[in-house]
C-alpha cells in the first residue's frame, strides 16, 4: 500500500481497522425485528476457543445453561424475553494460563491454571446489543453497542476493574495502612469514574440505578476497610502493627444498622457482616475458637450491633438459617430457645421452628 504524501500512517491504519470492524459488524446487523416483549444479543467472537458460548439467567437459580453455537465467523445471535431487567452469564471460552514456580535450584513445578471468560449482560425488553470481543485481550477488545449498550457496557468495565483489583488486593491486603489506602482510593476512584460516564437520561437505564450504584461503591468501599482492619488484627503476644482510630471507623455512623429495608441489599449485608467479623475477632483476640465457639460470638456481636427490634428479628432469623446445620450445638440449641421468647415476629418464630423440625427429621432418617 502506499502511503499518500503527509498523511499520518498510524491514523491511515486507524481507519482500515474501523473498516474491517465495520465490515465484520455488517454480517451481524440486526436481522428480524424484535417482537414485544422480546431482547437480544448480536455478535461476534474472534479467536474464539470452542465453538460455542453458553447463556444463563443468573437471577434464577433453576435457570439451565443455553448452548449457542458460534458460525464459522465465530458469530451468534440469542433472542430472549426478560420479564423485567435481569442478569445473565455469557461464557465466552476459557483461557488456559501456566507458569513455573521454583522452590530451589532442583525443584521446579508447572503451575497451570485455567480462567472462564465470562460477561455478565443485563437484559430487558427491547434491549438490542451488539458485542464484538477477541479472546485474545477481552477488557481491550470490548465492544458493546445498540441499545442497552450504556448499561451493558459499564457493567462489564466494572467487572474487570474489580477483577483487576481482586488480583492486586491478595497481596496489598498484608502492606502498610498508607500504601493500602492509596490503593482503595484508586480502585474507589475508578468505580466513580466509572458511574459518572453513564447518561442521566436514558430509556435502557433503570430509574434510580445510578444512585443505587453509588451507594453500592460507598458500601464495598467501606467493607473493604474493614477487612484490611481484621487482617491487621494482632494474634496472641503481637503488637499491634495497625491501629484503626474514630476517623477510620466514621463512616460506620453513617451506616443505618436500624433500618430493616436496607437488608435487601447484598453490598450492606455484607458489610454488616463483616463488620460483625471484626468486632469478634477483636473482643477474642489471643483465643482459639472452634467453629460452634465462633458463631455463637458472632451471633451475641449482632446482637449488640441491631438495636432494632424488626431488625435485629431478620438478622439474627437469617443467621441461624444459614447455620441449621449447628442445629445440635449446645449455643445453637440456647440461640433456638432465646429466639422463641424474645423476638417480636411471631412470624419468624414458626419458620425458624419448622427449618429446626425440619432439619431434625432428616438427620434422623440418615
Amino acid at each position: 500500500m502506499l502511503l499518500s504524501k503527509g498523511r499520518n500512517p498510524a491514523i491511515i491504519l486507524l481507519h482500515v481497522f474501523i473498516i474491517l470492524f465495520l465490515i465484520g459488524f455488517s454480517s451481524c446487523k440486526s436481522g428480524r425485528k424484535l417482537e414485544t416483549g422480546e431482547a437480544r444479543i448480536k455478535g461476534r467472537i474472534v479467536n474464539p476457543t470452542r465453538n460455542f458460548i453458553e447463556f444463563k439467567k443468573t437471577t434464577d437459580p433453576a435457570a439451565k445453561n443455553d448452548t449457542i453455537k458460534l458460525n464459522d465467523r465465530g458469530e451468534f445471535e440469542i433472542i430472549t424475553k426478560p420479564d423485567t431487567l435481569a442478569a445473565y452469564s455469557f461464557v465466552y471460552g476459557a483461557e488456559t494460563k501456566s507458569d513455573t514456580l521454583s522452590s530451589d535450584v532442583n525443584s521446579k513445578n508447572l503451575i497451570v491454571s485455567n480462567n472462564t471468560q465470562q460477561l455478565s449482560i443485563l437484559l430487558d425488553k427491547e434491549f438490542d446489543i451488539k458485542l464484538w470481543v477477541d479472546t485474545r485481550d477481552p477488557s481491550a477488545s470490548l465492544s458493546i453497542s445498540g441499545n442497552g449498550a450504556d448499561l451493558n457496557n459499564y457493567v462489564a468495565r466494572k467487572l474487570m476493574l474489580n477483577s483487576e483489583f481482586n488480583q492486586k488486593n491478595v497481596n496489598l491486603l498484608k502492606s502498610g495502612p498508607e500504601e493500602y489506602s492509596r490503593f482503595l482510593k484508586e480502585y474507589k476512584t475508578g468505580l466513580d469514574k466509572l458511574l459518572s460516564g453513564l447518561p442521566s437520561k436514558s430509556p435502557y437505564i433503570p430509574e434510580g440505578f445510578r444512585e443505587l450504584e453509588a451507594k453500592n461503591i460507598y458500601l464495598t468501599f467501606n467493607t473493604l476497610k474493614l477487612k484490611y482492619a481484621i487482617e491487621h488484627l494482632p494474634e496472641e503476644g503481637e503488637a499491634s502493627q495497625f491501629t484503626p482510630d474514630e476517623t477510620y471507623f466514621a463512616f460506620l455512623k453513617e451506616i443505618p444498622f436500624d433500618n430493616p429495608e436496607e437488608l435487601k441489599n447484598l453490598n450492606y449485608e455484607l458489610l454488616v457482616s463483616t463488620y460483625a467479623d471484626y468486632l469478634s475477632k477483636k473482643e477474642n483476640i489471643g483465643k482459639t475458637l472452634t467453629q460452634d465457639q465462633w458463631l455463637s460470638a458472632k451471633y451475641e456481636t449482632y446482637k449488640e450491633i441491631f438495636r432494632d427490634p424488626a431488625t435485629r428479628d431478620i438478622v439474627l432469623f437469617d443467621f441461624l438459617k444459614k447455620n441449621i446445620r449447628q442445629f445440635e450445638m449446645d449455643w445453637y440449641k440456647n440461640a433456638i430457645e432465646e429466639f422463641r421468647s424474645t423476638a417480636s415476629s411471631d412470624s419468624l418464630k414458626v419458620e425458624l421452628t419448622k427449618l429446626k423440625d425440619t432439619r431434625e427429621r432428616l438427620s434422623n432418617e440418615d
